[in-house]
């Protein structure tokens, strides 16, 4: 449920952290986003959005963030302001996919509180088990992400990793990547 509500808000914090809090406001209105991506060509937004989809269903984290370099230090070594115009349009198509992805999951959320009847049980004696009260026969067992959710996840790390790589780029991070 966390991971529902949560999107924009860590979507904000990267944002901010990056110096783009202004962007982020704007960048909440479907039509702001409509107008910055008429720049680009329905294929490149088509392009750009199976790109971002893809990367966000990567089995592991590693797969994931191996494929995002790799693709960022290709489109980072393009000539003549490409470089500028595919991170400009992975970003804003990574905020839309980010939003229908966290709305279909909030979707799915609700209908499946709305379809699983309430039971009410007996009476049944609980006692705390590492914080948590747990009905006696019952074992407490570790919630397992939803599709939705991984992939909700997958999409803030390729938010904060290409922030870094572009910075990283650009020697906003220190010489060749690393702090000072």
């Amino acid at each position: 449920w966390l991971c529902y509500h949560s999107f924009k808000a860590l979507r904000r914090q990267v944002m901010r952290s990056c110096g783009q809090l202004e962007a982020t406001a704007r960048a909440g209105s479907s039509q702001y986003l409509l107008r910055l991506i008429d720049e680009y060509s329905d294929s490149e937004v088509e392009e750009m959005r199976d790109l971002i989809l893809s990367l966000s269903k990567e089995p592991t984290d590693h797969d994931r963030r191996s494929r995002v370099k790799q693709v960022f230090h290709e489109a980072l070594a393009r000539p003549n302001g490409m470089p500028k115009r595919f991170t400009d349009l992975f970003d804003k198509i990574l905020i839309e996919v980010g939003d229908e992805v966290q709305n279909e999951a909030k979707k799915k959320f609700f209908e499946n509180q709305s379809s699983s009847p309430e039971t009410e049980q007996e009476s049944v004696p609980e006692e705390p088990v590492n914080g948590e009260i747990v009905a006696e026969d019952e074992t407490p067992t570790e919630r397992v992400k939803t599709p939705e959710e991984l992939q909700l996840w997958a999409l803030v790390d390729m938010m904060v990793q290409t922030k870094t790589i572009v910075k990283r780029e650009n020697g906003e991070l220190g010489s060749k990547g690393t702090f000072q």
